[in-house]
């Protein structure tokens, strides 16, 4: 079925989504929404950045903003992070010791979502990473691994601004290719897999344009797919991969409020519409 253009904005439809960290001995509240990371209790970032340069102090909160920033097109984000509700972050063995070189440290229970989280040099013990990671897959590891939504928001984001990229005209860098599709089949076998209660299918994806046909269907004993990259930041990071037993292929919207899903059934022949309310989507 061919899939109708929309301009809507990519993080329609997610939740807003916050945590609170430890910075400068206090709880404070980092907030993800509309596609935007925010320190919620301080002002202007530059202006944070030059005040804590001056008296030559560490602002956790402006860390981790800044180490969203480093990461908001990195695709390791698409392999290290879940494929589904039942995966866990890989690589997320974390050994403490006190002795170790880092910036980061877990709250106390009950201090507030995320782990691992920035903190000030010399508190509490620090994680060590694995020697075949370098520091900016450990920094990204430390993302993946803070609470409350927010390493979602950061896998979504990942997944919408490539997506972006490979659409007509932009210049997508033809060796990150096998990469995101290897992201959108790992993801997307995962889905299938539960959706038919079928543990050792397999399938075979073959990446479309954004605005080509969409399918879902069943060959030789495999299931074919034609889905484009797009998909993921579409309908997998909104959490509309399955609604009322159907996989969805698309979803629309013109305001964020109403949604146009294009569903095929578990036969994988019968392709209906779906109208869904905003209040419907997953929190």
């Amino acid at each position: 079925m061919r899939h109708e253009p929309h301009l809507t904005d990519w993080w329609t439809g997610l939740q807003p989504a916050e945590i609170v960290v430890r910075c400068g001995g206090r709880g404070h509240r980092i907030r993800w929404e509309r596609g935007r990371l925010i320190a919620r209790d301080h002002g202007d970032p530059e202006d944070e950045r030059a005040l804590s340069a001056l008296a030559s102090e560490r602002c956790a909160c402006l860390e981790l903003l800044d180490a969203w920033t480093r990461h908001e097109d990195d695709l390791r984000a698409l392999t290290r992070a879940p494929r589904d509700i039942s995966d866990p972050v890989r690589s997320s063995a974390w050994v403490s010791s006190p002795g170790a070189r880092g910036g980061h440290t877990p709250m106390a229970p009950g201090a507030g979502a995320g782990l691992p989280i920035p903190s000030e040099p010399r508190t509490g013990r620090f994680p060590v990473y694995p020697r075949s990671w370098d520091e900016g897959e450990a920094e990204l590891i430390a993302l993946l691994g803070l609470g409350g939504g927010i390493a979602e928001r950061l896998v979504a984001t990942v997944a919408a601004t490539w997506a972006e990229r490979l659409r007509p005209g932009a210049n997508v860098v033809p060796v990150a290719v096998p990469r995101l599709r290897s992201a959108l089949h790992a993801r997307l076998l995962a889905t299938v897999r539960g959706w038919l209660d079928e543990p050792a299918l397999s399938l075979t994806l073959e990446l479309v344009g954004e605005d080509d046909p969409r399918s879902l269907s069943r060959a030789g004993g495999r299931i074919r797919a034609e889905l484009p990259f797009a998909w993921l930041a579409e309908v997998w990071a909104r959490g509309l991969q399955l609604v009322d037993g159907r996989f969805c292929l698309s979803a629309e919207t013109g305001d964020g409020d109403i949604w146009e899903l294009t569903t095929v059934a578990p036969d994988l022949h019968t392709v209906q519409r779906v109208t869904l309310d905003a209040i419907g989507l997953p929190a």
